[in-house]
């Protein structure tokens, strides 16, 4: 079996991979595995990998976040040129990001893709859609990000950190696994 994962942007994005891997690795000992993470995650996440039960190849894709504040009002957000200018390159990252992911898991054709969340899973995500394979993606946090929230829509399974009334996936692909 082939996996791919992905997370990034924090440690908390990245060691609950670990765990999983560690936890497949166990029932399918020759999982070859494929993480990917943001170029500016990717010393941390090789040295996080190194506590795989598998050997882990680290891959890094552009990517961007949309930068939303929830102290500022949205008409403040679109009068502020930093946020605004900073929102129109990430767009770039994110589709630079596309194309290397889809370029990635044409080249390596994993049988499934694990995100974790975080920004860096978008462009995986839309890649996985384009080319229909399957994602499982784990969400942990109390409040479900933007990535995770797009992807659920397209996602094969759902895993949550918390039970199912927390959150507003479908039910017919959600399972509360824990963290």
């Amino acid at each position: 079996m082939k996996l791919l994962a992905v997370g990034g942007g924090s440690g908390g994005h990245v060691t609950p991979v670990v765990a999983v891997i560690n936890e497949i690795a166990a029932l399918q000992p020759d999982v070859q595995v494929t993480f990917v993470c943001d170029k500016a995650f990717a010393s941390q996440s090789r040295g996080l990998m190194q506590h795989a039960a598998v050997p882990v190849q680290v891959r890094t894709i552009a990517a961007g976040k949309f930068r939303r504040y929830q102290h500022l009002s949205m008409l403040r957000q679109l009068l502020m040129p930093s946020i605004v200018l900073a929102n129109i390159l990430d767009i770039f990252k994110i589709l630079a990001g596309v194309c290397q992911s889809l370029w990635l898991v044409l080249r390596w054709r994993p049988d499934v893709i694990f995100a974790k969340g975080g920004f860096v899973c978008l462009p995986v995500g839309i890649a996985a859609r384009c080319l229909r394979v399957p994602v499982v993606i784990h969400d942990s946090d109390a409040r479900p990000g933007l990535t995770n929230r797009v992807m659920a829509r397209w996602a094969a399974a759902i895993a949550t950190g918390w039970p199912l009334k927390h959150y507003h996936y479908p039910a017919s692909r959600s399972r509360y696994v824990g963290v």
